[in-house]
């Protein structure tokens, strides 16, 4: 099996998983069909492995779950660019795009709105993939600074379009400030055991086909 045909069977199986477990459990837990934070972590983890293709796999899995109407405030737009941030194995135009550009403007963007201005101190958090895209360039980055940098560059995207789409107030925001660490390093940890495990199952896969060869000479 080709290493592209590889992550996309991979990445196919978990995004079934995630789907399936996702609906479940927030049925279970709201009542309603909407997305759970089961994706939040397997899809910037599957991204990470590095191939292309399963992103692509992945961006039409967000389109199928827009059409479906699946995705009402932030249209999978967060989690389409902790994707392909997550994605980029080694410094670029695009890692600079997403983890240093996009943040500072989305953080102006916060700073401009009327309730947002009042919250500044929530923009701070988005210095975070700032950072980590400064320590990658120095070779010092790791998997789990890269998904770090993914799940924050996601809660960036995701913030600015709820504060432009709901009615919020400042104290919203403020007592968010408690919570939001503990969030995105459950959801970093977790894309990286995750990552990791996928990284195993290609390892498996590998090593079985060789095995299959070998016994076949």
């Amino acid at each position: 099996m080709k290493p592209e045909t590889r992550d996309i069977v991979i990445a196919a199986v978990a995004l079934a998983i995630v789907g399936c477990c996702g609906f479940s459990i927030a049925h279970i837990a709201t009542g309603k069909g909407s997305y759970f934070g089961l994706c939040n972590i397997i899809m910037p983890a599957l991204a990470s492995l590095g191939g292309i293709a399963a992103s692509v796999l992945m961006t039409l899995f967000l389109a199928l779950k827009y059409c479906s109407g699946s995705l009402l405030i932030t249209k999978g737009l967060p989690t389409l660019a902790a994707v392909y941030s997550a994605q980029a194995t080694k410094p670029s135009y695009i890692t600079l795009l997403l983890n240093v550009i996009v943040p500072i403007g989305i953080a102006a963007a916060f700073i401009a709105h009327p309730v947002g201005g009042a919250a500044w101190t929530y923009t701070l958090f988005w210095l975070i993939p700032v950072s980590c895209e400064i320590v990658r360039r120095y070779g010092m980055h790791s998997l789990f600074t890269r998904l770090l940098a993914a799940t924050f560059v996601a809660h960036a995207v995701g913030s600015v379009i709820w504060l432009y789409s709901m009615p919020t107030t400042p104290a919203t925001w403020l007592g968010l400030l408690a919570i939001v660490p503990a969030e995105r390093l459950i959801f970093a940890s977790g894309a990286t055991l995750a990552a990791s495990l996928f990284t195993a199952i290609k390892q498996l896969m590998i090593k079985t086909k060789t095995v299959h060869i070998a016994q076949n000479i």
